[in-house]
This record gives structure tokens, C-alpha cells and sequence, in this order.
């Protein structure tokens, strides 16, 4: 189960100080917060069960992945076929490619979450993580923008 916590205004607490800080404000936004998380949630499970289609249903028609590297941000992916071509190649590439979301940051419509993505190279599990952050309008994700890998 997805954790999120909604953030208002400029907060410079730890998450474990935030939550301790202010409850109320996070239980009075929950509703706004499952609305999100859960298109989220369930575009990753269909990710990880390799539903390309799934996958797709959670996409804007205008989607949008961009890849942000200090001051450079480059387009990646373009709309719903090349997101299509692009996972059918990589699924079949990685048979075991999977991804985790970890505590997700609501603010309005942006959510940022910190996502590991694992898979199996020769009987090795491997893994990395990156930042990113998923804007989701009208229930559906129109724009990621992925940070490098750490």
C-alpha cells in the first residue's frame, strides 16, 4: 500500500517531524490524497504485471516523460504509442523488470515519490532509485519528469 502525505506551504520538518507536527491536516486531506495515489497505484500494478494496455489506460492522451539531469531537461517519450513501442521493448528485454513506489509527496495535482525499479540480470537482482515527479490531471498522469538513478 501506497503511503502519501500532503504538503502545504514551505515545510522544512523531516517527514517523521511532519506527521508527528500536523495529523489533523493529513487525515482532513485524505480523500484528495487516495484520489491520486490511486491512479498512481494503479498504473504501477499494471507496470508491474506488464499490461502495456493497463499501463496506457492511466496516460493522458497529451502524455509526457521527460528526463531532468541538473540544468537539462530532454524530452523522452511522446504520447501514448511511443510509451507502447518503448515498454513492449523493454518487457521483452527485461522479463522481470519491476518497480516500487516508496512515501509519495502530494502537492495539488504533482505527487513526487521516490521509485526503485528492480530486475534480473544472470540470477543477480538488480536495482536502483530515482526521484520523480508524476502530474496528474482529470485521474490521469499527463507528465513525468524522472531525475537520474542513484
Amino acid at each position: 500500500m501506497l503511503k502519501a502525505i500532503t504538503i502545504v506551504g514551505i515545510s522544512l520538518m523531516p517527514f517523521d517531524m511532519a506527521v508527528a507536527v500536523s495529523p489533523v491536516y493529513i487525515v482532513q486531506h485524505a480523500e484528495e490524497v487516495s484520489c491520486q495515489a490511486v491512479v498512481l497505484e494503479n498504473y504501477l500494478k499494471a507496470y508491474n504485471a506488464h499490461d502495456i494496455e493497463g499501463v496506457l489506460s492511466y496516460l493522458s492522451e497529451d502524455f509526457r516523460w521527460y528526463f531532468v539531469d541538473g540544468g537539462d531537461v530532454a524530452l523522452e517519450v511522446e504520447g501514448k504509442s511511443a510509451v507502447r513501442d518503448g515498454l513492449t521493448g523493454y518487457f521483452k528485454s527485461l522479463p522481470t523488470a519491476r518497480s516500487e513506489i516508496g512515501d509519495i509527496i502530494v502537492n495539488g495535482d504533482y505527487l513526487t515519490v521516490r521509485e526503485t525499479a528492480f530486475w534480473t540480470v544472470d540470477g543477480d537482482v538488480r536495482q536502483q532509485s530515482s526521484i520523480a515527479v508524476y502530474l496528474i490531471s482529470n485521474g490521469m498522469i499527463k507528465t513525468v519528469w524522472y531525475y537520474p538513478s542513484q
